[in-house]
């Protein structure tokens, strides 16, 4: 888990949408493989797609010549692994939370085209975000430092007052080069965001009570003490019985 050291309070969070907030797969019932199915995602023709340079129907012709396969399983492909997409269940939980507790302002940052994100609007509460960008609309896709500027610009935030969470390495490394705090996504990053913007002093106190006279002392053979110094100090910081 990457250690950061949060000096100045953050006041944004970027999250990215594919692989983080949503999963997917790339496994279809067709004849294109989960390997050229992430090849094509990757191609220079899915990039210009991604970044509203195409329109769907070109760009999925141009697949189907590019990766020699009919353009009907193309379009079948996309269509299972569109319907693949189902939000992560931890991450939207702690998003809620972000925003019934006003820490901070949420924001989504994705490479996603328009048709596409057009077809995530049913999958998830986008009331949960400050605001959304995406490549589709701002026509610049990740890890493109301009497209990072221009988000920056538009909420208004200094690079050290966001933290940016993506599962690319390279779009972490970009952000970073901004000195925006990146993270890179895995399990961890929930709670590694719940320990950056949390309250230290209220989560010793929550501990505190949820292990009230719990506290006796274990010798190293093993025998439990039953320690009353350490109820009394307890007591006194917390002024509770």
């Amino acid at each position: 888990m990457k250690r950061i050291s949060v000096q100045v309070p953050v006041r944004g969070i970027i999250f990215d949408l594919g692989d983080v907030l949503f999963t997917w797969s790339p496994n279809t019932s067709t004849a294109i493989s989960a390997g050229i199915f992430r090849k094509i995602l990757s191609s220079p023709t899915w990039l210009e797609y991604e970044c509203g340079r195409l329109k769907q129907d070109a760009c999925y012709e141009q697949i189907a010549q590019e990766f020699s396969i009919e353009a009907s399983q193309v379009v079948e492909a996309f269509a299972q692994a569109r319907e693949s997409l189902q939000p992560e269940d931890t991450v939207v939980t702690f998003l809620k939370h972000l925003r019934k507790s006003a820490l901070v302002n949420v924001y989504a940052m994705s490479n996603v085209a328009r048709e596409d994100f057009a077809a995530l609007s049913q999958k998830m509460d986008w009331s949960l975000f400050d605001q959304v960008f995406t490549s589709g609309a701002v026509g610049m896709r990740k890890p493109d430092p301009d497209f990072f500027s221009y988000v920056l610009e538009e909420i208004k935030l200094a690079p050290e007052q966001v933290i940016f969470i993506d599962d690319k390495q390279e779009n972490v490394l970009a952000a970073d080069r901004l000195g925006i705090r990146g993270i890179l996504f895995d399990n961890s990053t929930v709670h590694t965001l719940q320990t950056l913007l949390g309250d230290p002093v209220a989560r010793g106190y929550e501990y505190l009570y949820r292990n009230a006279k719990q506290f006796d002392s274990i010798t190293d053979g093993g025998v439990v003490v039953q320690d009353s110094f350490s109820e009394l100090l307890i007591l006194e910081a917390t002024q509770d019985q």
